[in-house]
């Protein structure tokens, strides 16, 4: 629950249900930050296919919709009445696997909390992108080196919602190994950028696989 006080007597002004308003939030913030690399270039006008279609995925699709031009829509889930519901309100159609996803589309938004990976190398291609859902709270699990095993070379990848860059970066006085594994991963070259006052994020690209170590800043 997210209550709203007056700044002038404190008076109690609104009541907003805090899963309505953290699905909002997500939802367009995974859309901005799918458009924002995706464009511009081929990407613009690419079939976009959606795995997992919890109420992140569909804000991301209609704030995505929004920003740009949108081809085709593909949706999977493990559940194919969730699945049907999905692509019946946002005129898309139903795939079989998240791999059939992969194969047809050009942008890519996760949205689930699979336990186990869902794509792979060799289901991706050059130039398509991926959005996907990090570890927020317990139960989900990073898997930082599968992730950076789904970049080809000179692919880039951005880590947002961190606090501000120091050097080893940390998060509530302790190192922050998640940040500090992209920063110094011998196949990145990778930075940190202060996006606002209060937080920041990681960029990187993918080396040549037969280059040696990064170079690394901070």
């Amino acid at each position: 629950m997210v209550c709203l006080f007056s700044g002038v007597d404190g008076a109690l002004l609104a009541l907003l249900d805090s899963a309505t308003v953290t699905a909002w939030r997500t939802g367009l913030a995974a859309a901005l930050g799918t458009h924002l690399p995706a464009s511009p270039g081929p990407s613009s006008g690419a079939t976009v296919g959606v795995i997992g279609v919890g109420a992140r995925a569909d804000l991301m699709v209609r704030g995505l919709r929004a920003l740009r031009p949108c081809g085709p829509l593909l949706v999977h889930d493990l559940d194919p009445e969730r699945a049907a519901a999905f692509a019946a309100r946002h005129d898309g159609r139903v795939v079989t696997s998240p791999q059939a996803v992969a194969a047809e589309a050009g942008i890519v938004p996760l949205a689930t909390w699979s336990r186990t990976p869902l794509l792979h190398l060799a289901d991706t291609r050059p130039g398509q992108h991926l959005t996907t859902l990090g570890a927020d709270e317990p139960g989900k699990r990073d898997a930082p080196d599968r992730v950076i095993d789904l970049l080809f070379p000179g692919g880039l990848l951005v880590l947002d919602d961190f606090t501000p860059p120091d050097w080893p970066p940390r998060f509530k006085g302790a190192v922050d190994h998640l940040r500090l594994h992209h920063l110094t991963h011998p196949s990145l070259d990778a930075t940190e950028v202060l996006t606002t006052p209060d937080s920041s994020a990681v960029v990187a690209t993918r080396r040549d696989r037969g280059q040696g170590p990064a170079a690394l800043s901070s």
